[in-house]
């Protein structure tokens, strides 16, 4: 398997383009874009699709057709994640504004009703000079 160097294939503009239209026609729009964004990268990137491939078939022991499902849906999700994570990317309207201490709670239960939480405290501080 090749390793990864690093490199983005959207690019800058493409980067560009799902800002402008998570800003100006909203999240469902975005996800609707992403479908055919998911299906360049299903078709256009054939070492990545032969590797998860063989994962699912070789693996998993999954058919041709779902095997071919699964990985569409790995690039779409992919894809939702990174959309529902751009609005923050370190933007400044999205910096904490009091300072001081700040808890964040995460709490997860299975459908079995286990449970489990983790507490996450962050320091906020003054904006450097000049802003952030």
């Amino acid at each position: 398997m090749a390793a990864w160097k690093g490199k983005t294939r959207g690019g800058l503009v493409g980067y560009k383009i799902f800002i402008t239209t998570l800003k100006h026609l909203g999240l469902p729009f975005a996800y609707f874009l992403l479908r055919f964004v998911a299906f360049y990268f299903f078709v256009a990137a054939p070492a990545s699709f032969r590797n998860v491939l063989h994962f699912y078939r070789k693996r998993l022991g999954w058919g041709i057709i779902g095997s071919v499902a699964a990985i569409y849906r790995n690039y779409f999700v992919f894809g939702q994640v990174i959309l529902d994570n751009a609005p923050l990317t370190g933007q400044a309207q999205d910096c904490l504004q009091k300072v001081g201490l700040v808890q964040y709670k995460l709490i997860a239960a299975n459908p079995a009703g286990q449970r489990t939480e983790s507490v996450l405290n962050v320091n906020v501080t003054s904006p450097p000079e000049g802003g952030p």
